[in-house]
């Protein structure tokens, strides 16, 4: 019998990343930013550049560096972003606007087109900090602003539930793996376990003493980890059972360090801590028995963590023995930081390293999980050999009859030619069409038909009547002078789906938000200023300039202002 149980994950090496290997941020980090990864890119933003995510591919050719495509998503700083567990290329984003809107991303990331959000949720008073996807339904999405956590349907835009029962502001939230139940962590430092289908509250217990930012992370089906700080700000890490939720299982003091970003594998059981503004990553070992929490090995590194985040299992590189995979966000660059398994060969895969894993296939939809079905996410290897390859999946909210105007198959094959909305700016040029059609269709029922259809539906069928019929169409008339807005789309084919046109946010976008200052060569300055007056007050600037030339308010009697000009350098002040 075996007193000692073996982990396979202990010795896992890490694998510091060379400076070659780092990934360019798309601007210097002051203070905060967020991260996060899914199986294709990599999305990030910072406080410099507020309201702006910047995309990347998760993998790229070896020694390629790729500058990051800036993404203007909001009218303010960026809170979270999320990617769909079931769509690599469907993105969320919340901001302190009180906003949150998904987008469907390019295959290639957001080159040079031009990208309109899919869906945006009706705009929240204060700012929304907290973004979490459902592990198994499709479209749920939970959000956190202030005291309220509310669970949405985004493909029909509407919330499901508001949970409300908060004492003070919600500092995270995370789901169960089953999706049943949702965690939250809350100012008023308490934590609270939900059952959001039927909207009561299932768990709560006091957590940290200090109300300074505290998170929550499930670590398995009935156990829950929370960080957080006490009194002397200390910060502090507890692991909780959710069938003894009156105290905690195992507790581990850090020390004096930042606030804690949690990341636990279920797979591995491997357990992740960074402080943001410190230089260490730490690696835990959660087990049944005791000792329940081990911490096998540090990394140090040498750039401050700002925010950090976990590469999904699907885009790890499982034949290097690579178990996980964090990305360090710091000041200056984004640090891939690898976990892989020492073995004596990887050119087989090792079972034993790499159990089956959820995929991105939804197990059920929002209207079923709303009616209290339970379902898992279907699991599958990570085996290369055996695994189902990947492909791009187009926006699951394009419809055919949103955002594009009706076209009968008869009037699609009228003259050879067809038209279709193909972005959202086309669309919206599409609808304009739209209205010229509606306009030409009742001409026709009230004045050749003859008679004024009641409904819709009879309007419609008596326009394409007319339309076909008629020797003289009035869709070559329509088709003429509309020729500058319809898109003569041939070369697409006929079971491409439209994007949704973009609806109307609320928020005014500014080209302009985003400028920044370049100083320019030193040949241009103007350096041989001398006796500027530091005593000029507060209404004056001492200071004037024009395109041709500059004044200086200069120290002395009897008010002297030095001017000079701007194309001569180094030069002496004009008389």
């Amino acid at each position: 019998m075996q007193r000692f149980k073996v982990s396979k994950f202990k010795n896992s090496a890490t694998k510091p990343p060379n400076k070659e290997e780092w990934l360019t941020v798309g601007a210097v980090c002051e203070r905060t930013g967020v991260i996060n990864a899914g199986g294709e890119f990599i999305a990030h933003s910072v406080d410099s550049r507020a309201g702006v995510v910047f995309l990347q591919p998760l993998s790229s050719e070896e020694g390629k560096h790729v500058r990051p495509n800036p993404l203007p998503v909001h009218s303010d700083v960026v809170t979270d972003i999320q990617f769909s567990p079931f769509n690599d290329w469907l993105m969320a984003s919340s901001s302190q606007d009180g906003s949150v809107k998904i987008w469907h991303l390019p295959e290639d990331g957001f080159m040079g087109i031009v990208v309109q959000p899919e869906i945006h949720l009706p705009v929240e008073q204060a700012a929304v900090d907290n973004i979490s996807f459902h592990p198994a339904a499709q479209h749920v999405l939970a959000t956190s602003s202030q005291q309220h956590i509310k669970i949405w349907d985004i493909e029909k835009e509407k919330a499901l539930c508001d949970l409300d029962r908060h004492d003070d502001s919600v500092q995270s939230v995370t789901w169960s793996y089953d999706g049943v139940t949702i965690a939250s962590s809350c100012k008023d430092t308490k934590l609270r376990v939900w059952d959001p289908r039927s909207h009561s509250l299932v768990l709560e217990c006091a957590g940290h003493v200090n109300p300074k930012a505290s998170k929550v992370q499930w670590c398995g089906d009935t156990r829950l980890l929370s960080t957080g700080f006490d009194r002397m700000h200390q910060s502090q890490l507890y692991l909780w059972d959710t069938r003894n939720f009156g105290h905690s299982v195992a507790s581990l003091s850090l020390g004096q360090t930042g606030i804690l970003y949690p990341m636990f594998d279920c797979d591995t059981n491997m357990l992740f801590l960074a402080g943001k503004g410190d230089y260490s990553v730490s690696f835990f070992e959660l087990q049944d028995k005791e000792p329940i929490i081990t911490q096998p090995s540090a990394f140090s590194s040498e750039c401050q963590v700002v925010a950090i985040c976990a590469v999904p299992k699907r885009g790890l590189n499982v034949m290097n023995g690579e178990v996980n995979r964090l990305l360090l966000l710091s000041q200056k660059a984004i640090l891939p930081l690898s976990y892989i398994v020492p073995r004596k060969s990887y050119r087989d895969f090792h079972v034993d390293l790499f159990p089956e894993t959820a995929w991105d296939e939804p197990a059920l939809t929002a209207d079923q999980w709303l009616a209290h079905e339970n379902q898992t996410v279907r699991k599958q290897s990570l085996n290369p050999a055996t695994r189902q390859k990947r492909t791009y999946k187009p926006s699951p909210f394009q419809t055919a009859d949103k955002g594009v105007p009706f076209v009968s198959d008869e009037l699609q094959h009228h003259d050879g030619e067809h038209c279709q909305g193909h972005s959202g700016i086309e669309v919206t040029q599409a609808q304009a069409v739209e209205t010229n059609v509606k306009d030409t269709s009742q001409a026709i029922a009230s004045g050749v038909g003859g008679a004024v259809v009641g409904s819709s539906e009879q309007r419609d069928a008596a326009t394409v009547k007319e339309f076909s019929s008629s020797s003289e169409s009035p869709v070559k008339e329509l088709k003429a002078t509309s020729q500058s807005t319809i898109l003569q789309t041939d070369q697409i084919s006929n079971s491409e789906k439209p994007r949704k046109a973009p609806a109307w946010t609320g928020v005014r976008l500014s080209k302009f938000k985003n400028l920044q200052g370049n100083t320019m060569h030193r040949s241009e300055h103007i350096e041989n200023i001398r006796g500027v007056d530091h005593t000029v007050g507060g209404e004056s600037g001492g200071f004037s300039a024009n395109k041709e030339r500059v004044a200086v308010a200069l120290a002395g009697p009897g008010g002297i202002i030095g001017v000079y000009e701007v194309s001569e350098h180094h030069q002496e002040p004009i008389n």
